[in-house]
Parts: C-alpha cells; sequence; structure tokens
C-alpha cells in the first residue's frame, strides 16, 4: 500500500485535503471518484480540482470535516505555528473525526546519510522548518488535543517525493522492510480529534 492508497482507505463522509495545489497525489485521489473530497492550499486555489486559496494557519472551519489529510505539511512550520494548524484541524474535525498526517522521519536512513534537518534552514531543504522523529511527532500531536490510533513508516514514492529516478524508489522500497520502524523513511499517522 502506498500513501494515497492508505489515504483514499480512510476516506468517509467530507475529507479536506491541506497543502494539495501541485500534487500528484490530490489528483490520484480526485480520480478515485470519491465526490466529499476538498482542498485547501496557499498557493492558489482551483475551483474545477475542487481547491480553494486559504492558510491552514487561519482557517475558521468549525466541526465541518470527517478527516483531514495532511501530507508532508508539518514540517513546513514552527513548533508555535505546528500547534496553532493542530488547533485548528481540531477546531474543523467533527466530533470523532481523523487526522492523517505524513511526514518525513528524521531519524531515518535517508534523511541521516542525505539531509542535514538539525542545521537546515528553509533555503537549504525544501521550506522544512523543523522535521520530527516518531516519538516526537507522536507526542506533539497527542499534547495538542489529538489521540493517535495508527502510526507507521511507509518507504518514499513519486506521490510523497517526486523528481527522482524510477530506480531509487525501487530501491526505498527494497530497503524499507529490512529496517527496524525508527529507521523507515515517512511517517504516517492517524490521529482522532480528543473531546473534552
Amino acid at each position: 500500500m502506498n500513501r494515497v492508497e492508505y489515504f483514499i482507505s480512510k476516506f468517509r463522509g467530507k475529507v479536506l485535503n491541506i497543502g494539495c495545489y501541485g500534487s500528484e497525489s490530490y489528483d490520484r485521489m480526485r480520480a478515485s471518484g470519491y465526490s466529499g473530497l476538498f482542498g485547501l492550499d496557499l498557493v492558489e486555489g482551483d475551483k474545477k480540482r475542487g481547491i480553494v486559496k486559504g492558510d491552514a494557519l487561519k482557517m475558521s472551519s468549525k466541526n465541518e470535516f470527517d478527516v483531514i489529510i495532511a501530507g508532508e505539511l508539518i514540517e513546513h512550520f514552527y513548533p508555535s505555528q505546528a500547534k496553532a494548524f493542530l488547533k485548528n484541524c481540531s477546531t474543523a474535525l467533527k466530533k470523532g473525526g481523523d487526522l492523517i498526517l505524513t511526514t518525513p522521519n528524521k531519524g531515518a536512513w535517508s534523511n541521516r546519510l542525505f539531509h542535514r534537518f538539525d542545521n537546515a534552514s528553509p533555503s537549504q531543504y525544501q521550506g522544512h522548518v523543523h522535521v520530527y522523529t516518531i516519538p516526537e511527532l507522536k507526542g506533539f500531536v497527542e499534547a495538542n488535543g489529538f489521540r493517535v490510533k495508527e502510526l507507521f513508516c511507509l518507504p518514499y514514492s513519486r506521490e510523497a517525493s517526486p523528481n527522482q529516478f524510477w530506480a531509487v524508489y525501487a530501491l526505498r522500497k527494497a530497503i524499507h522492510f529490512f529496517l527496524p520502524m525508527r529507521l523507515q523513511e515517512q511517517i504516517v499517522l492517524r490521529a482522532a480529534k480528543v473531546v473534552a
């Protein structure tokens, strides 16, 4: 299963995909024919594709969505922004709603070899300003209004990390299954909104 297949398997009710304008993943999800999928993106809107231009840090929706998907987004926020983002997601989700996040695993073998996240500035690594290890992400999400329901890792694929030669993805997939989870590449976390 890749991340798009996973996202589609969790569709129910009204689904919001945040940060989706140039996303191959969003287009594949739309191609599934699910009519309850909507997009929000800071860069641009596209009425034809169901995407509204807007800032995830300024969302004003209340109890509107059953599922919110934020693929490869939280690492672009400083911790204070990520906290505001999670609060907005909690407000926008209906009771019992799910938030699905994917993000690079700071502890992954590939990140340790090829990226220096601890020292990276936005100009050095595509705007990643805060990258999490698996325990850090779980703790952060749980400290900000959610209960983690599912947590696992996937190898990077074209949908999550485009512009690589096809053999790179085949190699990553082969290596993935021999690694302990703490060294795997892409964190996938599904969490339920905690209702007080």
